[in-house]
């Protein structure tokens, strides 16, 4: 004979609140859930004849009261779909409690000397039931800022510094030279998602005229920090970890209409030893 509550207990992938989730029935909760997995899951989000899929990453939390579908696809590829319930307990019951002492008031008469309402009163501390409705609602608010081959953003950061090894084997800076910085954004005990922005300022005019920027793993070139601050604004989700590197690179012999440009890249030189600037990063909550 089959163990039927063995075959609902089965995992498949996923754990709500480290519960594997019923598949037949809608998952019931009192307080925010969180959801840890192995495969992809997607929050669904219908509208008329509309179907909205919002990716979420492993665990993430669904923290507001109301109903959610979950479509999950595992590591061998199954998908199953979840219904996930959340409502305040505590906040009901409050509520009828109110509503069953008010209809108790209306049956007895609470003019009454020695009557069963002001003894009643009399025993409850209505202290107790005040709800603090904002509390349940706070959210913590985290947003951390390192870098790699960057000491701090508060001072001024040369891109020499930041060479990679090969491009300073004869000790020269000239064409060929590069590096990289990275700007890692940590929300790990963030419970909101944030945005962020990045921009340089105090950026001295002497760049090499050939030098130019890139963000790692996309293939647009910039010729200025101006220009690749524009790019750098984006989404951290919470219980992450974001890291940008910025690439940096002097071509060797970029040609133009006039032909090489060696002689410019060799009066440059002396410029990439005095280009500085300082990094700022911001942040701030994606208003949902």
């Amino acid at each position: 004979m089959t163990n039927n509550k063995n075959e609902k207990e089965k995992f498949y992938g996923i754990k709500i609140n480290d519960d594997i989730p019923k598949l037949d029935k809608v998952n019931k909760y009192r307080n925010k859930v969180q959801l840890r997995f192995f495969g992809k899951a997607f929050l669904i989000k219908r509208k008329d004849d509309e179907v909205e899929k919002i990716p979420l990453d492993n665990y993430s939390e669904l923290e507001y009261e109301g109903d959610y579908e979950i479509e999950f696809i595992n590591e061998k590829n199954e998908v199953f779909n979840i219904q996930i319930r959340i409502r305040r307990a505590f906040l009901f019951l409050i509520l009828f409690f109110i509503s069953a002492l008010l209809a108790f008031m209306l049956c007895f008469n609470p003019i009454s000397d020695n009557g069963i309402i002001q003894k009643y009163f009399g025993f409850i501390d209505f202290s107790l039931l005040s709800v603090d409705l904002d509390k349940e609602e706070k959210n913590t608010y985290v947003f951390d800022v390192n870098f790699k081959n960057i000491s701090s953003t508060s001072e001024e950061i040369s891109l020499p510094n930041t060479m990679k090894a090969e491009s300073v084997a004869k000790n020269k800076i000239a064409p060929g030279v590069q590096g990289e910085f990275s700007i890692i954004i940590s929300t790990k005990n963030s419970t909101v998602d944030m945005k962020y922005s990045i921009n340089f300022e105090n950026i001295t005019n002497e760049k090499p005229n050939n030098l130019l920027f890139k963000i790692k793993g996309q293939e647009k070139e910039y010729k200025s920090l101006q220009e690749l601050e524009k790019e750098l604004i984006g989404k951290a989700k919470k219980h992450s970890e974001t890291e940008i590197i910025i690439e940096w690179y002097w071509p060797y012999e970029i040609e133009n209409d006039k032909g090489t440009q060696d002689i410019i890249d060799t009066s440059d030189g002396k410029k990439l030893e005095s280009y500085r600037f300082k990094i700022n990063v911001n942040g701030e909550e994606v208003i949902k």
